[in-house]
């Protein structure tokens, strides 16, 4: 008989047997804890959702179900009359008058078809939209009219590449635009044409928001769109606003436009909250301060009647915008822009200044930054004369010795000449180069001199000297190139060469030049080597008289609620920078600028009732004509008064580019004609 050969192996698995029926029990204990744990779980979470129901239902019933409308409803948002503009003394610049527009809003689900109808009977009996297509809309609309799309105009292979997938839908689509000429447009039925911007209009951007068709219209057309109100399905009459100019077209550059918004900014607006439909400032004050003439818009709940006809309920109440205050003086401005028409229809019309096409003017205080006008006119080829504001911080000019007191100060603080130093004015004779001098040979001058008969040899000197250059009769000029950064440091800190920080959109700062030669040194310190706006050199000026503090200008002083003088918003004064260096250095600046006035050396702008300090410039400038350029220079002043106050409180720039032909050199037009009746008017005032 055999022997079991697994027998030991058996009894050690009895042996623990009780191991494996405890171990059974232990599992048991584990799944009824792990049910346990779930019911709670489960009874936890019906708790939180009943409690969650609880609170909607009962306690915050009402807020959601204000949430719900909110979500579910289609809101209007009207824009409020903008604020007005008023200059320094309370006169209205800019009004905000109201008017009667013709809007529409998009009834429920209506066909291509019916909104060409309702366009198309809109126009016979109002006419055209306010908005006209562009060009590149009309050649659209020639596709869309055409029975093939437009298919016609593209070639065999380029419709085989369509099939195929090698030539983009896209891409054939602007193919298809560009071959749409005039006499195909011309082709499209009159009808459609004339009421194609209505059209564009009824279906402009978002298709829940009233859009402006007509604006101002008259008392005739409401009447006649009230009585026929069935014929003309989703338009209506509203109270909306428009700007109006009292002061007809003075400053109107500058205080800029209002308009749709522009296709690049679309993005920009609505994440703001602006309706693409909505009028914005696109330019001048109107685009700067943007949000402040704006308002709080009035927002309407649209609901549908019976017939899909839209309904509009008043949600919220809108706010008119913030009126703005300018330190202009606008009767000022209108006194100084008909000087400057004037002078540019009798000197301009003369042979002798035939290529004179601007004349600018900028009057600032040096205390603050205020700026009491800004005045520019500009002539076209035809003879036209027009008011060109804006050219004063959008036009930059070569300055000239306008340059010279600030050449003097920068000598003085660096050193490279002591104050009463005496230079002997005669021509340098540089070698490979034409002698350089100044307007006729002066002898012996000091700074103050040099400034009152405005000595180019002593400019020259000081940029010889900043230059670590000596000079030889009949020699070279090497000249240390960093001279150049050091110039140009001086110059920015009195405010040539930088912006302004003036409260403007696209300010220009002029040309800055690249090429570093030891001559091009010599022409930088007297104003030939790059070029600045009229503003730029107004600034100067009244750092200059203010003893080194270049103050940021400013045309809006503060905003404030309509109907009360609650001010919102303040454009404080600001200082930009001060000049370095010695300060005092300025009191020989001064008087240099001083004895100019005082010896008739800047012109007939020395007064009896006040002290006038100031430089002329006279730069060398080309007038180009058919690609040909003749010699035809810049006169340029500026000044500051009065002279014997610590605290004077004008300074001025006059700039008048291309006043003469080079050949039949004339007087400054700017220190004998156009400052001396400016002062006068400025004097009557201030």
């Amino acid at each position: 008989m055999f022997s079991n050969p697994f027998k030991k192996m058996d009894q050690e698995t009895l042996r623990h047997s009780s191991d494996l029926l405890n171990k059974q029990k232990n599992y048991n204990k584990v799944i009824n804890l792990r049910i346990s744990i779930a019911a709670v779980a489960v009874l936890c979470v019906f708790c939180i959702i009943a409690f969650r129901l609880f609170d909607i239902q009962y306690r915050n019933h009402d807020s959601y179900t204000l949430k719900l409308e909110n979500f579910a409803s289609k809101k209007q948002k009207t824009v409020t009359p903008r604020g007005q503009i008023l200059d320094r003394n309370g006169n209205v610049v800019v009004a905000t008058k109201e008017s009667l527009n013709i809007t529409y809003t998009p009834p429920e689900e209506l066909d291509e078809e019916t909104i060409w109808e309702n366009a198309i009977h809109f126009y016979e009996h109002f006419g055209k939209a306010d908005y006209e297509p562009t060009n590149q809309e009309y050649q659209s609309l020639y596709l869309q009219l055409s029975d093939d799309n437009g298919d016609s105009l593209l070639s065999e292979e380029e419709q085989e590449k369509v099939a195929a997938g090698t030539l983009s839908e896209a891409k054939a689509e602007q193919l298809k635009l560009s071959r749409v000429n005039e006499e195909m447009i011309a082709s499209i039925p009159e009808s459609y044409r004339n009421a194609y911007g209505i059209k564009l209009m009824m279906q402009k951007s978002p298709a829940s928001e009233t859009k402006l068709i007509k604006e101002n219209v008259s008392n005739e057309q409401v009447a006649y769109l009230s009585e026929h109100t069935a014929q003309f399905e989703g338009f209506d009459v509203s109270n909306g606003w428009m700007r109006d100019y009292p002061y007809a077209d003075t400053l109107k550059d500058v205080i800029g436009r209002i308009g749709t918004i522009q296709e690049q900014d679309q993005l920009y607006y609505q994440a703001l909250g602006y309706g693409l439909n909505e009028m914005v400032g696109i330019s001048g004050l109107e685009l700067e301060y943007e949000d402040l003439l704006s308002g709080k818009k009035m927002v309407n709940e649209i609901t549908y009647d019976e017939s899909g006809n839209a309904q509009l309920n008043e949600v919220s109440a809108g706010k008119k915008g913030y009126d703005l205050q300018l330190s202009i003086d606008i009767e000022l401005q209108q006194k100084i822009d008909e000087i400057l028409l004037n002078t540019m229809r009798t000197i301009g019309s003369n042979e002798t200044s035939k290529y004179m096409r601007n004349l600018f003017v900028t009057l600032i205080n040096p205390q603050d930054g205020s700026i009491y006008a800004m005045s520019g006119v500009q002539k076209d080829e035809e003879g036209n004369i027009y008011l060109y504001a804006s050219g004063n911080y959008l036009s930059a000019n070569l300055p000239g010795s306008a340059v010279k007191p600030a050449v003097v100060y920068m000598g003085l603080a660096e050193g490279a000449v002591s104050p009463g130093e005496i230079i002997v004015d005669e021509p340098l004779y540089i070698k490979g180069s034409a002698p350089k001098g100044s307007y006729r040979n002066y002898g012996p001058l000091d700074e103050i001199g040099a400034l009152q008969v405005s000595s180019n040899v002593y400019m020259f000197h000081i940029a010889i000297r900043l230059g670590h250059g000596t000079y030889v009769k009949n020699g070279p000029l090497d000249l240390d190139t960093s001279a150049y950064s050091l110039i140009r440091r001086y110059y920015s800190m009195f405010g040539l060469g930088t912006k302004t920080g003036i409260d403007l959109p696209n300010e220009e700062i002029g040309v800055r030049g690249t090429e570093t030669s030891s001559g091009l040194l010599l022409d930088y310190v007297i104003g030939q080597y790059e070029s600045y706006t009229t503003l730029q050199l107004a600034q100067y000026t009244a750092t200059v008289a203010n003893g080194g503090k270049r103050m940021k200008p400013r045309l809006v002083t503060q905003a404030y609620e309509v109907n009360s003088r609650n001010v919102v918003y303040q454009n404080k004064s600001e200082i930009l920078n001060y000049v370095n260096g010695d300060l005092a250095y300025f009191d020989r600046v001064h008087l240099g600028m001083r004895t100019c006035v005082t010896t008739n050396y800047c012109g007939n702008i020395n007064r009896s009732d006040v002290q006038v300090a100031a430089k002329t410039g006279t730069a060398e400038n080309k007038y180009y004509k058919d690609g040909v350029g003749y010699d035809s220079p810049n006169a340029i002043q500026l000044g500051y008064a009065p002279y014997d106050s610590d605290t004077p409180n004008l300074a001025f720039a006059c700039m008048a580019p291309n006043y003469s032909n080079g050949d039949k050199l004339q007087p400054n037009i700017c220190g004998n004609t156009i400052m001396p009746q400016v002062l006068e008017e400025f004097y009557k005032k201030y």
